[in-house]
């Protein structure tokens, strides 16, 4: 952390207020289904920076960890023996985001 990149600008640290105030309504949530949507809201604005700097700098990412995430994911849906918002949206967005930034990544790379 201390020779790391420090590269945080103003949206970076707008995100990660956005999470505290959706991880905050999380812990306040009383229903099953608000608490869900909530808690893949707070972890999909704190992957929004991995995004920006992957954009700026693609080759600092690993692609099959991202596509191993996104097929363990998707294969949890697979498996599920009943579908709800509850069983279902956390490993579906997170398939399909972490998909997507496969995508993101290998499009970059050939730019």
């Amino acid at each position: 952390m201390r020779q790391g990149d420090k590269d945080i600008t103003r949206s970076d640290t707008l995100f990660f207020l956005a999470a505290l105030v959706a991880l905050g309504l999380w812990l306040l949530a009383k229903q099953p289904v608000t608490a869900m949507i909530l808690l893949v809201t707070v972890g999909m604005l704190g992957f929004i920076p991995t995004i920006r700097k992957s954009w700026n700098r693609p080759h600092t990412e690993t692609i099959s960890t991202y596509a191993i995430n996104s097929f363990r994911h998707l294969l949890s849906v697979a498996a599920l023996s009943h579908y709800s918002i509850l069983t279902s949206l956390f490993p579906a967005a997170w398939g399909i985001a972490n998909g997507l930034f496969v995508a993101l990544l290998l499009i970059r790379r050939k730019h």
